[in-house]
């Protein structure tokens, strides 16, 4: 069974705007004009890939109060009685209206799951008690024009998406599948680890670099999650893909890391840490998906503990900007260590779609400033205001600053590192966007 979750207001609360915000497209119509959405629409949105379907509703009543059309209320009606969860938007500019009593009053009467979401916080000018009066727990506040709260949001939803979500799976709710993309120059043994991985010879194996010419997903069952191997065929330097087959190759390589959610650059231990591993590891960062290393043929190494620290010490010289990178060591040829392979894919996986509270992210920010205040400019200090999590996979957050042009780049990074090992974030690429602005 779906979960299945209803925005419900009156007209103009910026319903449209959060559906859009929540399925992470913009599917529904958003205009100044109030009314826009006649019929209640359905789209398919995600937290920790625990899917729900949510309704955008027209909006019960106008701002002033006067009933729309009988059909655009029946269709509300029937948005909400298909709904388990109803998120009740109002306007934080307009403060309580009339029309909102009304449907909170409607809304009391269906005896089901509401969360009130106070939206357009970014321009208030009532004062949050007055929201309080109502009695609903939670209470949230958002801006979804900004994309203020919507993680607040997710946080609030995620119970009643995992209760709706098992009731016909003996109480375990399915996730949906990840794919994990098995990167790497030629014929450093993708293909062999995973075979290895599914059990049979799945994938063609040679000693011939580029054997594998296309990326390949294979459908995997794995402890009861679903997990998506793409083998891909190997990336070649530049000067080396003249033949178009060869440069086919490359490309379709790149897609399969923009498609995966994780990423797992494969190394031959004879060859590591070439130019061209790092560049792949530079783009897979880029692109914000989860990263760990597998170091394959380790059976080929004598001495592997100073092989070990050599690969530790060069990683944090050469990918500075990602912190304990997580190292799988093995050999594909006798499946040593080869199930440790999905293990780190699914940690990283869990990090990658990692929410953080905005009360925790705030604390942080207070302990990390009074530690370490940021420098002055012209003789006085840079405000960090407030910080907040704005979106996940990878990790992404918005910290609200009087001067952001004026921050130095060395300080940011003293709060980016600060920020992931407070979250114990790990090797999961970290986005911190400043902005200008007041506390939200």
């Amino acid at each position: 069974m779906t979960a299945v979750v209803a925005l419900v207001g009156r007209p103009n609360a910026g319903k449209s705007t959060l559906f859009n915000r929540l399925i992470g497209k913009k599917v529904a119509l958003v205009h100044e004009q109030p009314g826009m959405t006649r019929d209640y629409r359905e789209g398919e949105a995600y937290i920790d890939d625990f899917p729900y379907l949510l309704l955008d509703t027209p909006g019960l009543k106008d701002d002033t109060g006067s009933a729309l059309a009988p059909e655009m209320e029946e269709q509300m009606e029937k948005g909400v009685e298909k709904a388990n969860i109803i998120l009740f938007l109002v306007d934080a500019q307009d403060g309580i209206t009339s029309a909102d009593e009304e449907v909170n009053v409607w809304l009391r009467k269906k005896n089901k799951p509401v969360i009130l979401v106070v939206n357009k916080t970014e321009r208030r000018k009532t004062h949050p008690e007055d929201f309080y009066a109502w009695g609903y727990d939670p209470t949230l506040f958002i801006s979804a024009k900004e994309g203020l709260g919507i993680m607040d949001i997710k946080e609030a939803l995620l119970p009643y998406i995992e209760k709706f979500s098992s009731k016909d799976d003996g109480g375990k709710a399915q996730r949906a599948a990840f794919n994990l993309a098995i990167v790497g120059r030629p014929n450093v043994g993708k293909s062999t680890i995973l075979n290895g991985l599914l059990k049979e010879d799945r994938l063609i194996t040679s000693e011939t670099e580029g054997s594998t010419r296309d990326a390949i997903t294979i459908p995997l069952i794995w402890h009861g999650e679903k997990i998506n191997l793409i083998d891909t065929a190997g990336i070649r330097r530049k000067y080396s893909t003249k033949r178009a087959m060869e440069q086919t190759a490359v490309e379709d390589a790149k897609r399969a890391i923009q498609y995966a959610q994780i990423a797992a650059l494969t190394l031959d231990a004879q060859y590591p840490l070439e130019h061209q591993d790092l560049t792949i590891a530079n783009f897979i960062i880029n692109e914000g998906r989860g990263f760990f290393i597998i170091v394959n043929k380790i059976d080929l190494i004598k001495d592997k503990a100073a092989f070990k620290q050599e690969i530790e010490y060069k990683l944090s010289r050469s990918l500075a900007q990602i912190k304990e990178i997580k190292v799988v060591y093995l050999s594909a040829r006798t499946q040593k260590d080869l199930n440790q392979v999905l293990t780190t894919a699914q940690t990283i996986y869990d990090l990658w779609n990692k929410r953080v509270p905005t009360s925790r992210l705030n604390r942080w920010l207070e302990e990390v400033v009074a530690q370490h205040p940021p420098p002055l400019v012209g003789g006085r200090h840079i405000k960090l205001r407030y910080i907040t999590q704005a979106n996940t996979r990878p990790p992404t957050f918005a910290l609200f600053i009087n001067k952001p042009e004026e921050l130095p780049g060395s300080y940011v990074k003293y709060l980016e590192n600060s920020l992931r090992k407070s979250l114990d974030l790990g090797s999961v690429p970290l986005r911190l966007h400043l902005r200008k602005g007041k506390n939200p």
